[in-house]
């Protein structure tokens, strides 16, 4: 299934940037920016997390934006954890990084005077890359590269001013798990989820 939304996607990409950029100056183009950040103790270990991403969405008349997504998730971790079976503690440190390229289609339901809703799909492309260090032992895990995979979500642009939008979102996309660093061929797999708040400059 991958293989065939590649190839649709290699085809069709092309096509519709043509079709967009013919129509630029009837169509408007939107910047965003977004980020999160979070710090937070639990137990034993503290746990952080990082997101930033920016965007690029061209109109495709009055209600379809065609937009290029690039996002950069880090998750790090570290503390101690208790062993079941001899009931000793242990240091632990886990660092994820996640690089995200995705291609949305979104239909805007309707323009209002504050807000702007829509809903979007789309395909992802994710990298990752893990690193473990447990019991002394570190581990490097980098899996293949996953997707393209389908993507979709929804969001709000709240109208600050006739350049400036703010912007919230939600999107759900297939993601990676691995249950064990000793063993990094069994991946399991999961929906990941991201909500965001962004600020977004419309040229």
């Amino acid at each position: 299934m991958n293989s065939i939304l590649f190839y649709v996607l290699r085809f069709s990409v092309p096509c519709i940037l043509s079709l967009v950029l013919s129509r630029a100056a009837f169509a408007g183009v939107d910047i965003g920016l977004d980020g999160s950040a979070s710090n937070y103790d639990m137990g034993l270990q503290n746990n952080k997390r990082s997101m930033i991403s920016g965007s690029v969405d061209v109109g495709l008349g009055s209600y379809f934006r065609l937009g290029f997504t690039h996002r950069v998730d880090t998750m790090t971790a570290s503390g101690y954890k208790q062993d079941s079976a001899t009931k000793l503690y242990y240091y632990e440190e886990s660092r994820t990084d996640v690089a995200s390229n995705s291609l949305n289609l979104s239909l805007i339901l309707y323009y209002g005077d504050l807000f702007i809703p829509y809903i979007q799909a789309g395909a992802v492309v994710k990298d990752y890359y893990m690193i473990e260090k447990s019991g002394g032992v570190t581990y490097v895990i980098n899996p293949e590269q996953s997707g393209p995979e389908p993507s979709a979500g929804a969001g709000l642009h709240i109208v600050l001013s006739k350049a400036f939008n703010l912007k919230l979102s939600y999107t759900v996309s297939p993601g990676v798990k691995i249950e064990s660093p000793a063993e990094p061929q069994k991946i399991t797999s999961v929906l990941d989820s991201t909500t965001a708040v962004g600020i977004v400059y419309k040229i």
